[in-house]
């Protein structure tokens, strides 16, 4: 009986690891995506666009997987043209919010006719967003460590004679 608990909780305890390396891939994943994407989008350029629409849409019934974990997320769609060079161009911009009166405020502050920064690609001006690549990767690069540090500490309390 005693082997049988030891086995079980033998089991659980690779389990857990398991899944304690597995969260700290994901989040060093999304932090060097998120640190890559705020690099690439360092050397774009800006000029002053205008907004065309926006607008705010509950994304609940548009996803599966959100209908599953009874979530709803809003999301604020921001149209925008700019000019480059005598050309102009067009771009949209998609923000998710959990909290309403967020997603509102987002798009009271990007309302039609409204003048807005655009930075663009200089290589591919078509290539444009609104905001500018501020994306977060410090806390999934914190969050990744220390599911690493927390799995590696377990081994080593652990050790190769348990």
């Amino acid at each position: 009986m005693i082997d049988r608990v030891a086995r079980i909780y033998y089991c659980a305890a690779v389990h857990a690891l398991v899944f304690i390396f597995a969260a700290a891939a994901l989040n060093l994943t999304v932090a060097a995506f998120n640190f890559w994407k705020h690099r690439s989008h360092s050397a774009w350029r800006t000029t002053t666009g205008h907004i065309e629409s926006s607008d705010l849409r509950n994304d609940q019934k548009d996803s599966y997987f959100l209908e599953m974990l009874q979530r709803n997320v809003l999301v604020a769609e921001v149209a925008y043209s700019y000019p480059v060079e005598g050309s102009y161009y067009s771009g949209h911009n998609d923000t998710v919010f959990r909290d309403e009166a967020e997603a509102w405020s987002f798009i009271d502050g990007h309302r039609k006719g409204d003048s807005v920064c655009v930075y663009y690609d200089p290589r591919n001006p078509e290539r444009s967003a609104i905001e500018p690549g501020t994306a977060r990767y410090g806390r999934f690069f914190a969050a990744g460590v220390a599911c690493l540090l927390f799995g590696v500490l377990i081994l080593l309390e652990k050790g190769p004679s348990h």
